[in-house]
């Protein structure tokens, strides 16, 4: 899944993995609805880094809506500033590396 990644744009990867896990931004009664996974599968999915596979359900609900949810998702202005001072993410770069990795795992046409 990440070997269309430079070092930089998988280290970005993995914080937003782990800002959208352990940071404040996401409610607990909300994640498994808005991530595809719950609390625990996604600590696996962190666990599992960097060895991702684009065949694993939750290795890719997990990533696409990290990037979906840190940049789409209403997160409270009071702990929007976190992103960048604590994890280092900064939303043009979720952008850039969603626009990218989102090709990877859509499902193909039937034929």
């Amino acid at each position: 899944m990440l070997n269309e990644l430079n070092d930089r744009e998988k280290d970005v990867v993995r914080r937003a993995l782990i800002a959208a896990l352990d940071g404040p931004f996401f409610p607990d009664w909300e994640f498994q609805t808005i991530f595809g996974v719950n609390r625990i599968e996604m600590r696996s999915v962190v666990e599992a880094w960097p060895d991702l596979s684009l065949q694993n359900r939750d290795h890719v609900a997990a990533v696409s809506n990290a990037f979906n949810n840190l940049t789409g998702y209403p997160i409270k202005a009071s702990v929007k500033p976190l992103l960048l001072s604590q994890y280092g993410l900064d939303e043009a770069s979720l952008e850039a590396i969603f626009a990218r990795l989102r090709p990877l795992w859509k499902e193909p046409a039937p034929s």
